[in-house]
């Protein structure tokens, strides 16, 4: 991967990993249980694991004492880097095929 790829990767992956991190805590205030919002607090709590983990080391395994900074920034970091390298995958493999496409192309002429 070239650096102007890798540059390109950036910004969507650093949108996407904020939106992850700190959607979690907009879903969980909204008001029902019920329906569509109770599977949506569902999803968000699952969304929000990773950074519970690493909250519940750092507050030493007290979990009336987690910190949702460090919850919320591992969250970004985590979902961050996970989408920047899903995102890079993908980029390379439709590179490839867009690579192949014009082999084929290329041959049949």
């Amino acid at each position: 991967m070239g650096l102007d790829l890798k540059l390109k990767l950036v910004l969507p992956a650093l949108l996407l990993g904020s939106v992850l991190a700190f959607a979690p805590g907009w879903i969980l205030k909204l008001p029902s249980d019920t329906g569509l919002i109770g599977e949506l607090k569902w999803f968000g709590s699952y969304i929000s694991v990773p950074g519970g983990f690493v909250g519940l080391i750092a507050s030493g395994a007290q979990i009336d004492d987690i910190n949702f900074v460090v919850v919320d920034l591992t969250n970004f970091v985590f979902y961050s880097a996970l989408a920047y390298v899903l995102l890079g995958v993908w980029e390379q493999r439709r590179t490839r095929a867009r690579s192949g496409l014009a082999r084929v192309q290329r041959s049949k002429s």
